[in-house]
């Protein structure tokens, strides 16, 4: 990407969410306006070293926050640029940052309806946001899900009780070699019938709480964030690719019924070559 279209951003505070978390926070807004969902590619170097560029959806907005988890590779091992910010950035350094992208999850939300909002991981960060802005400027019903394989590893229970009570949020804790105990919780506490759900997080979870959804509620009421490998953020490399739809520009949120039928994004996924291999 073009240096044209970066900004550059200082870090202020450094926070240790849970192991291998973290948020930066920036000394300022980005200058175009993000809505919940969007996302922005992060360019980071140091020294002069230039180590690569990531997406990220912003778990603050004033000013910019970004959430960022050890993310691993197609072969195990620690990511490259994940692994150098959390070990390697402190407060003063500076970060080249592009965006807002994508579409938003405003743009499926309807506030007469209840939403439930389910997080796998790191997944919290971008609902972080979503829920703050719906608590601002909605009445809707809103119930939060956050889902984590540790108890230290739930991020933001506490800025999502504020949001909306601290009966409206609910933790999922999986049992060593037992993912997914968020959508028993689910399941417990029931979809309502007219309801939308909004899901982030990785693709199991994507599958696993759409599928659940579906028996109560319309496949164009699932609304999932893709984590897709973007290279380039503007739609042009075409990493990001799902059946025919890019990521990061036609999403990275789509309906259940588009992932269902329109591609094969359950099937299928994207290793960093771009090569697409079987689940």
């Amino acid at each position: 990407m073009s240096k044209e279209y970066m900004e550059k951003f200082k870090i202020e505070k450094i926070k240790q969410e849970c192991p291998d978390t973290k948020t930066f926070i920036l000394d300022k807004e980005l200058k175009g306006i993000i809505m919940p969902g969007q996302f922005v590619m992060v360019n980071v170097t140091k020294n002069g070293e230039k180590i690569g560029q990531r997406p990220f959806s912003p778990s603050y907005t004033s000013p910019l926050g970004i959430t960022v988890k050890r993310r691993l590779t197609d072969t195990g091992k620690p990511g490259k640029v994940t692994s150098f910010m959390l070990d390697r950035l402190e407060t003063d350094d500076t970060l080249e940052i592009q965006g807002p992208n994508g579409n938003s999850f405003l743009d499926f939300y309807n506030s007469d309806k209840t939403a439930y909002l389910v997080a796998g991981g790191c997944g919290a960060a971008p609902m972080r946001y979503f829920a703050k802005y719906l608590g601002n400027n909605f009445v809707g019903e809103v119930l939060v899900f956050l889902g984590a394989p540790a108890k230290n590893q739930v991020l933001f229970k506490k800025d999502f009780e504020i949001s909306f009570g601290d009966y409206s949020v609910f933790e999922g804790i999986d049992e060593p070699g037992k993912p997914g105990k968020i959508l028993e919780v689910l399941k417990e506490k029931g979809i309502k019938e007219g309801s939308q759900v909004f899901v982030c997080g990785p693709r199991p979870l994507l599958k696993a709480a759409a599928e659940l959804a579906s028996q109560y509620i319309p496949d164009t009421d699932i609304i999932l964030s893709t984590e897709e490998i973007m290279k380039c953020g503007r739609g042009l490399c075409g990493s990001c690719g799902i059946g025919g739809y890019r990521a990061c520009q036609d999403g990275p949120s789509f309906t259940y019924e588009t992932l269902l039928k329109k591609t094969k994004f359950f099937e299928y996924k994207r290793l960093k070559s771009g090569r697409r291999v079987p689940i």
